[in-house]
């Protein structure tokens, strides 16, 4: 009895005991508890919205009028709205306890996964994690496979650095299409016939990263490609 109790102590959910030791303020509302309350969580899922990322029209899975390299693509909102503020708050302040709460969103909005299901980051900017201390998408990704369970792979891997803040619509495309690779030992290692693949990014500004990752995906034989956003620019 002594060692199961003991075993049970080792599984206590960490962020659950620092919620209470060292309670946050809600990013939405302010209000005391978590850095996001039940409350402005659930307003966010109820109001969530699937929209082509191309075109904007509002859709269910996938856009009939668009001509894109994935099937499927979901979305919780625009930046301007509550969600985008979560997106920004996350990633440029590194509000850690931000990923579960962004990972319960997602696991509201989107469709069951099979255990074939590849969950796989947008790769963030090298010398952003370095200031940040923080894979910000990479670690929303691996709970959100976690939670799915379901597998995870840093499949899409960056060969430079550019940056793309501030960049034109025109540059934005120039640049993504020179700025990742497929991991061929990953590629090997996760990838079988019944396998699908879920490209995850935080914020998306014109859609050109998301389409150039999913185009080297299928250029590699996955054919099964869906997109998911949290925030998108209208």
């Amino acid at each position: 009895m002594v060692a199961k109790r003991g075993k049970s102590r080792q599984n206590i959910d960490m962020e659950s005991l620092l919620d209470l030791i060292m309670p946050e303020n809600c990013v939405i509302c302010g209000a005391k508890g978590k850095s996001l309350c039940p409350n402005c969580k659930q307003k966010i899922i109820a109001e969530s919205s699937n929209f082509c990322l191309e075109c904007g029209n509002f859709i269910e899975e996938s856009c009939p009028d668009c001509r894109l390299p994935y099937q499927k693509s979901y979305t919780v909102g625009f930046r301007d709205e509550a969600v985008g503020k979560i997106a920004e708050k996350y990633k440029f302040s590194s509000k850690r306890s931000l990923a579960r709460q962004i990972t319960d969103i997602l696991m509201n909005i989107l469709p069951d996964f099979s255990p074939d299901t590849v969950v796989v980051p947008i790769p963030t900017i090298k010398k952003h994690v370095r200031m940040r201390g923080l894979d910000h998408t990479k670690k929303v990704a691996k709970q959100l496979a976690k939670a799915k369970k379901c597998r995870f792979s840093p499949l899409v891997s960056r060969m430079n650095d550019s940056v793309q803040v501030g960049a034109n619509a025109k540059k934005r495309l120039e640049q993504a299409k020179t700025a990742f690779k497929i991991d061929e030992k990953e590629l090997k290692k996760v990838f079988n016939e019944k396998s699908a693949v879920f490209l995850y990014d935080d914020i998306s500004t014109t859609g050109s990263t998301i389409k150039e990752c999913a185009k080297l995906l299928k250029k590699s034989g996955i054919k099964n490609i869906s997109v998911i956003i949290l925030a998108k620019n209208r």
